[in-house]
């Protein structure tokens, strides 16, 4: 995008193929509002480009205060670039300077990018390995995807005791495996009527992600539902609810499930959700 010449920026933080948190999104919202000062699509509005510059500033300096060199330089790299025409931004660029001149922070950035390199090369391969393993006839067994697409290592290495750059990178991956295994796959398998391939990827997301196995099962139970495999997507609804989805909320709206709802089964469940004590 940069070599597009095309404005944009990537944040960052912690967590699962979910929503970004909320002062994320503001702060996404308040970029968006500068690109369009930037470009005329709003009129400027000199007092609240002065606030989110000097905020901005504050949080590049709050960075830097934290020992966070790399982070800072980037952040008031972004903003320079970001309020260059608004404002005057030598409070960014003067910082920007001093840090981007430090040893430390070239060879922190060529780190990370040699980390960057690595990390996409890794998901590329396993992705390969485990689209090929899934669609081999038969299918691989379960035991050895787990140990082709790595799982052990990826769940090793994103550890709470690895250093933080190797189990940030690790997390992704293993995110990105897991997603692809909940829902992508075996959307697409269950479409086919390939059930059994499509509970291979569910079992697969079960070994990367043990506490979401609940959630993989339930999307399983979509898709099988979806497909007209009643039979099937309740007995599915059903292990879901063993491996720890209980949102009985849900399943009850859940347009997914529609053809389950005079189901015999899927009364059941849904019955016996409302009896358990809550949480």
């Amino acid at each position: 995008l940069g070599k597009l010449g095309a404005a944009h920026r990537l944040a960052v933080f912690e967590g699962g193929h979910s929503w970004c948190p909320a002062p994320v999104c503001q702060e996404a919202v308040e970029w968006m509002e500068i690109q369009a000062m930037k470009i005329g699509s709003r009129a400027r509005d000199g007092a609240l480009v002065e606030h989110l510059f000097q905020d901005a500033l504050a949080k590049a300096a709050a960075l830097e205060k934290a020992g966070r060199t790399t982070q800072a330089f980037l952040r008031y790299s972004e903003i320079s670039e970001d309020f260059s025409g608004l404002v005057d931004t030598n409070g960014a660029d003067a910082p920007r300077a001093r840090l981007g001149g430090l040893d430390a922070v070239r060879k922190e950035r060529a780190v990370e990018d040699r980390r960057e390199e690595a990390e996409a090369k890794l998901a590329d391969r396993l992705w390969a390995d485990l689209t090929a393993a899934l669609h081999s006839d038969p299918p691989l067994p379960l035991r050895a995807i787990v140990n082709q697409v790595q799982v052990p290592r990826l769940r090793h290495d994103s550890g709470p005791d690895r250093p933080e750059p190797e189990r940030l990178s690790a997390q992704r991956v293993l995110e990105q495996i897991f997603v692809q295994a909940a829902l992508y796959l075996p959307r697409d398998f269950a479409a086919k009527h390939d059930f059994l391939r499509a509970e291979l990827a569910i079992r697969l997301a079960a070994e990367l992600k043990p506490d979401r196995a609940g959630v993989a099962w339930y999307n399983l139970a979509c898709f099988r539902a979806l497909a007209g495999d009643r039979k099937g997507a309740i007995a599915t609804l059903r292990e879901a609810v063993a491996k720890g989805f209980r949102d009985v909320a849900q399943i009850e709206a859940d347009p997914d499930l529609v053809s389950l709802r005079e189901e015999r089964g899927y009364r059941a469940i849904v019955a016996d959700l409302k009896e358990r004590p809550t949480s």
